[in-house]
Parts: structure tokens; C-alpha cells; sequence
């Protein structure tokens, strides 16, 4: 906690996983059979659902080469919207836990 009882300001990868890790494991982000064979693509305004963020947030993050780097899935863009490869939305979580848990300082 910084002065005043405020968080500190963070940055990167550490605010992306700020996010990520309060869900893991939750009913909500626990793939059963059935998502795991499903291989379709979603529209940004659902992946932003998933990952309880808004939709601009999601264009944001095409931006971030970190994240890209993570292998956060380029939009693919059908009818005039973007839609994200289901399966590299959930990988690209993965990703983000595991270098998140790899990086002690920040764990």
C-alpha cells in the first residue's frame, strides 16, 4: 500500500495479472469437456464479458507488444467485427498466469 492508503500504481504485466489471478480456478473460468473441443471464435464484446473488462480495453491490448508476447490473439474480423479465437483467449490466459507466477516480485 502506498501513502494514504491508496495501491500503488501498477504497470505492465502486474496490472494485467491484477485481474487475471482473483479468477482462476472460478466456477466461471473452469473449462469443462465441452470448451475445451470447442475451437469457434467470439466477438470482442464477449471475450471483454469473459475477462470482465470493456470492449475498448480488449482493442487496447492489441497495441501492447507484452501482451502480444504472451500470446494475447489478433482480432479476426468477420461482417465488419472483430472476433478472437476462443482457444488462444484461454491459452493467452494461461500465459499470463504462468509468467505472472514465474515472476516472484510480483506474485
Amino acid at each position: 500500500m502506498a501513502v494514504g492508503g491508496l495501491p500503488k500504481v501498477q504497470t505492465g504485466s502486474a496490472r494485467l495479472i491484477r485481474f487475471v489471478r482473483p479468477r482462476i480456478g472460478t466456477r466461471e473460468h473452469t473449462m469443462s469437456s465441452d470448451e475445451i473441443a470447442d475451437d469457434g471464435y467470439d466477438t470482442d464484446s464477449a471475450v471483454a464479458k469473459f475477462l470482465n473488462k470493456h470492449p475498448k480495453t480488449i482493442k487496447r491490448w492489441d497495441k501492447k507488444p507484452e501482451l502480444k508476447a504472451l500470446g494475447w490473439p489478433a482480432p479476426i474480423v468477420i461482417n465488419g467485427r472483430s472476433h478472437r479465437h476462443r482457444p488462444a483467449v484461454r491459452e493467452f490466459l494461461r500465459n499470463a498466469a504462468a509468467a505472472h507466477l514465474s515472476n516472484p516480485s510480483k506474485a
